[in-house]
C-alpha cells in the first residue's frame, strides 16, 4: 500500500462523516436521595420479618436409628418390585456405579446432609447405581457403626432408593453400598 492509498482512504472516511455533528448533552448532577419515611419502615418490617423467620429444613431424613449395626455386618435392602435377578446383579457388583459419596470422618448430621442432597442430585442427573461409603464405624463404637446404621435408615426413607446392598471388596466391602437409583421420568422423554 503507498502513502497516496492512505491518503484517499483517509479522505474517503472523511467524506462519509463530514456531515456528522456531535450530540449534545446536558450536564447532569447525581445526587443522593435521601430515604423517605416510608423506605426505612418497610425496611425495619422486613428485617423484623427475616429475624423471626425460622430456618425449615428441607431434609426429611430423621435422627432415629431402628436397629444399630456392626462394623463388618452385611447389609441389603429391595423396595417391592425389584427383580430378585437385578438385585443379585447389585449385590454382585455387576452394574457400574457413575458417581461416589465418601461420607469418612463425617458427623451424623453432615452425613444426612450429604446422602440426602447426593441421592438426589443423582435422580436428578438420571445416575442409575451410585456408592456411598460409610465407613465400618469407630473400632471404640462398642461393636455399633453409627453412621453406616444411619445411612441404612436414610436410604430406606428416600423415594429414590429402588435398593442398596452392602459391596464387594475391591469396592469397600462392608463399608460402602451399592445403591439403585429410580429412573427421572423426566429424563426419559
Amino acid at each position: 500500500m503507498s502513502k497516496n492509498d492512505d491518503n484517499s482512504d483517509e479522505a474517503l472516511f472523511k467524506s462519509y462523516y463530514e456531515h456528522v455533528k456531535p450530540l449534545q448533552t446536558k450536564k447532569r448532577h447525581i445526587t443522593e436521595s435521601k430515604p423517605t419515611t416510608a423506605d426505612t419502615e418497610q425496611h425495619s418490617i422486613r428485617r423484623q420479618l427475616a429475624s423471626e423467620h425460622q430456618y425449615v429444613d428441607q431434609n426429611p431424613l430423621s435422627h432415629e436409628v431402628h436397629r444399630y449395626v456392626g462394623p463388618h455386618d452385611i447389609i441389603g435392602f429391595k423396595q417391592p418390585g425389584v427383580q430378585d435377578g437385578v438385585y443379585r446383579k447389585l449385590r454382585l457388583g455387576k452394574y457400574g456405579y457413575s458417581a461416589k459419596l465418601d461420607l469418612h470422618k463425617k458427623q451424623v448430621e453432615q452425613a444426612r446432609h450429604q446422602v440426602y442432597q447426593f441421592i438426589k442430585q443423582s435422580h436428578n442427573l438420571g445416575r442409575r447405581t451410585v456408592l456411598i461409603t460409610h465407613g465400618k464405624g469407630d473400632p471404640s463404637g462398642e461393636g455399633k457403626s453409627i453412621v453406616k446404621s444411619h445411612c441404612i435408615e436414610w436410604l430406606k426413607q428416600l423415594p429414590e432408593v429402588l435398593a442398596f446392598h452392602s459391596c464387594q471388596p475391591p469396592d469397600g466391602g462392608a463399608g460402602s453400598v451399592y445403591v439403585m437409583i429410580k429412573k427421572n421420568k423426566v429424563l426419559d422423554r
